[in-house]
């Protein structure tokens, strides 16, 4: 007989507006995203004991789309994605005041975040990527500790933390780590996950595996959008 095991659905939110900013809602195009993740989910007998969310405006709008707002929530800032243009700004472009390219740009992106991953200039930051990391480990493990064996949630989270719990799995990282050799990982993880996707991870009596990761097979190619 197979032991019970339990399911955690981490979605990222749906497109926002104010690229880069916490503070931004969700544009229309992502509340469109969101329905059809809740349409698909209910379609598929999702039925989670649990919703957790960040405490950001895209995270409770994107639950309230999904669900048309008929779920009660968990709510826990330690889902909160990284503070992007916190990060970028400590970082001083290559192109300067001129308008820089997409490539320029997505190259300034990256070195941006590796450099703040790499725990070289941690007091430039207010929250260094060792502290991220850690954070991102409590809310995982306070979810779990709320679930029982076969018990089901849906957390609506941002892309960076979504792709560090994919890595931690896949490396079988432990907050008691270094998480610095595991920074270029993680970065070229969060760059992929699509708006709205769902990452999928099994809860069994051994521990959390990684089951599938940035699933969008609910949204059209019209509706798709790249990352932010």
């Amino acid at each position: 007989m197979m032991a019970a095991m339990g399911v955690i659905l981490l979605v990222k939110h749906a497109q926002a507006s104010h690229e880069g900013h916490a503070e931004g809602g969700l544009t229309a195009l992502g509340r469109q995203q969101a329905r059809r993740l809740g349409g698909a989910m209910s379609a598929n007998g999702v039925d989670p004991d649990i919703v957790a969310t960040g405490t950001l405006p895209r995270h409770r709008e994107t639950v309230d789309a999904m669900t048309a707002g008929a779920v009660d929530t968990l709510e826990d800032e330690g889902w909160n994605g990284v503070d992007t243009l916190h990060v970028l700004s400590r970082l001083e472009p290559s192109f300067g005041d001129a308008e820089p390219t997409r490539e320029e740009f997505q190259a300034w992106t990256e070195q941006a975040f590796l450099r703040w991953a790499s725990g070289e200039h941690d007091s430039d930051y207010d929250e260094p990527f060792r502290d991220f990391t850690r954070r991102v480990a409590r809310a995982k493990l306070g979810l779990v500790a709320r679930m029982g064996p076969d018990a089901s949630a849906v957390v609506v989270t941002s892309g960076g933390p979504i792709a560090w719990i994919a890595t931690a799995l896949w490396a079988g990282w432990g907050p008691e780590q270094l998480c610095t050799p595991l920074a270029a990982s993680w970065s070229r993880l969060s760059a992929v996950v699509v708006d709205s996707s769902v990452t999928k991870v099994a809860l069994a009596p051994r521990g959390l595996s990684l089951v599938s990761f940035n699933d969008h097979s609910h949204l059209e190619r019209t509706s798709l959008t790249a990352p932010t």
